[in-house]
């Protein structure tokens, strides 16, 4: 069973996830943390006052970081990263999901 964030937690890992991603889906979200596509609605919407989301419809849509944002200029090497992509599989689950936050936050992004 998934553990279940706060919308605080949650909205951290969403706005950490389309850092690194630039972009997503409300479906893959919903998915992802376990909650309805509405509550990703929402969420998006409150992220979209701190950060500049744009959502589009239908076919090839989504939900896009704009491409001038610029996330953590600090980023984990190779090495740190698999350390902790390690590590993540022998702890419980709270601190899988602590490390988790941490390779999504300075991970380097795929466009890199």
């Amino acid at each position: 069973m998934k553990e279940k964030l706060t919308t605080y937690e949650r909205r951290e890992n969403i706005k950490l996830f389309l850092i690194k991603e630039k972009a997503t889906t409300a479906l893959r979200l919903s998915f992802m943390f376990d909650v309805s596509r509405q509550t990703i609605m929402n969420d998006i919407v409150f992220l979209s006052s701190r950060l500049p989301i744009i959502t589009t419809k239908g076919t090839g849509g989504g939900i896009f970081l704009n491409s001038d944002f610029d996330g953590p200029k600090e980023y984990l090497n190779s090495e740190e990263e698999q350390l902790l992509l390690k590590l993540c599989e022998k702890v419980t689950s709270k601190d899988k999901m602590i490390l988790s936050n941490i390779i999504n936050k300075f991970s380097v992004p795929k466009d890199k």
